[in-house]
């Protein structure tokens, strides 16, 4: 048997004993895939553009997957990012990336990956929460909405980011507070984000929540490669995490290693999506739009919890989100110069939209959580 089988089969063990505790699945299945397909047609947003031709290229939801508790679906688009990512990182002159990983998923309840070392010990796995994936993934379309399209210029979307004019939008358009709530509701108390209808927002902003979502995509595998670019992983100083109810060996990075993965994913993110086409803005704002995602489900999940808003409550093993957040606008400012303005505009825009769905139409219902002592679903247990 060889160790890239033992990977495979550890793998697979944690997913099996996941899901027999309980766990949701969280199958993304074909079906649904087409059914997303078939609505955007239905509303004349296909023909897509050639960015989302080129992004869609070798995506295919019969993708082999590495277990049987994989989505194929899901899986499909983390190795379709794996694999822009490393092209980034050879058109970049990068350190050739040794030993790679096996990426799987797996309910972690963390809004990061977690490395996990195969015993014994000589090759490890990359596991993401498939639930966060499909918070961000349905929350991408409720943001992108958010945001007042005021102009249309030769097939180009203007939108107005000012904090007046997105509160007007979200005011005049109650399907996206009504989105909103139930997908988060759903993700804290059912763990099952997925299982919310997908909402599909009309054009211009279906292409607006495309371009969000594959950033966001590149950034979180780019962030997990930035990681084995930077040399981060050693196998002489793991320690024990608590998972499942057991202890797996595992890796808890520095702070200074997480900021230098983030600057790695965006870097790598900025260039993979340059080579498709994308501009500056619609390659950088999914990385802060990430941030943002996350630092919702940390509020939320500490307001249910102890009725008080609480920084740091689902990632203590990273810096503080706005820390990293405010990181990501210094490097862009660092990199792009000058043009760095507009992404960071629509970087705050996006937080803020975020903010003022969640202050106003969430903040008093998860108190009222609170209170009545409701409990939140198994994957936020071991929180």
């Amino acid at each position: 048997m060889t160790s890239r089988s033992l990977a495979h089969l550890y793998l697979e063990s944690l997913q099996e004993r996941a899901y027999s505790l309980g766990y949701k699945f969280p199958s993304t299945t074909e079906e649904t895939f087409r059914r997303a397909v078939d609505l955007l047609a239905e509303r004349e947003i296909f023909p897509p553009s050639q960015e989302a031709k080129e992004w869609s290229k070798g995506l295919d939801t019969k993708t082999e997957v590495p277990t049987r508790f994989e989505d194929p679906t899901r899986y499909g688009v983390f190795m379709k990012c794996a694999q822009m990512i490393e092209e980034a990182a050879r058109i970049l002159s990068l350190p050739p990336i040794e030993n790679r990983p096996l990426i799987g998923t797996l309910p972690t309840g963390l809004p990061n990956a977690m490395v996990i070392f195969v015993p014994p010990g000589e090759e490890y796995l990359i596991v993401l929460d498939p639930y966060v994936f499909d918070f961000s993934h349905r929350l991408s379309s409720i943001a992108a909405r958010s945001l007042p399209c005021v102009d249309m210029k030769e097939g180009k979307a203007g939108y107005s980011l000012s904090v007046r004019d997105v509160k007007k939008n979200i005011a005049k358009t109650p399907v996206i507070a009504r989105h909103f709530r139930e997908l988060l509701l759903a993700y804290l108390f059912d763990e099952s984000p997925g299982d919310v209808p997908r909402y599909v927002p009309e054009a211009p902003y279906a292409s607006l929540a495309s371009h969000l979502l594959s950033s966001m995509c590149l950034f979180v595998i780019g962030h997990e490669y930035g990681h084995l670019i930077g040399r981060h992983f050693s196998t002489d100083k793991t320690t024990l995490l608590p998972l499942l109810g057991e202890n797996v060996e595992g890796v808890n990075f520095k702070w200074a290693q997480e900021v230098e993965a983030d600057a790695f994913g965006l870097q790598l993110t900025l260039v993979a999506l340059e080579k498709q086409g994308a501009d500056l803005t619609m390659s950088y704002f999914g990385a802060d739009y990430f941030l943002s995602c996350i630092e919702i489900l940390e509020r939320s999940i500490s307001v249910v919890r102890t009725g008080k808003v609480k920084k740091g409550y689902l990632s203590p093993s990273h810096p503080p989100l706005q820390v990293r957040r405010d990181l990501l606008r210094e490097g862009i400012k660092v990199g792009a110069k000058q043009f760095a303005e507009v992404p960071i505009k629509w970087g705050i825009a996006l937080e803020r939209a975020l903010n003022i769905l969640w202050e106003e139409e969430m903040l008093l219902a998860l108190f009222g959580y609170h209170m009545q002592r409701t409990k939140l679903a198994p994957v936020w247990q071991n929180l």
